[in-house]
């Protein structure tokens, strides 16, 4: 049976489906758990949690204490801005 054949029999008879971002297969029921995992989240280095991007400034803000540098935007713990302040925007 050759590879082609074999995916086909697998999206129709087995209920899978192919992710459009990695093109792994996967259950249908799994796909958008699996989107947002691996595609769309980042793990905090801190607690390994999984966020947005849009949303791990904010997880950094609130949970840790991280503060965002006012001149560049840059998010990083807040004992490290003074230093970073200093090294980059004198």
């Amino acid at each position: 049976m050759s590879n082609q054949v074999l995916e086909l029999h697998l999206l129709e008879s087995h209920n899978k489906k192919i992710c459009p971002k990695c093109a792994v297969l996967i259950e249908s029921e799994s796909l958008i758990e699996h989107m947002k995992t691996t595609h769309f989240h980042v793990e905090c280095e801190i607690c390994g949690v999984l966020k947005s991007l849009v949303m791990m400034d904010f997880h950094l803000k609130e949970v840790h204490a991280f503060q965002q540098c006012p001149k560049c935007g840059v998010v990083m713990e807040g004992r490290k801005l003074n230093k970073h302040m200093k090294n980059f925007h004198k």
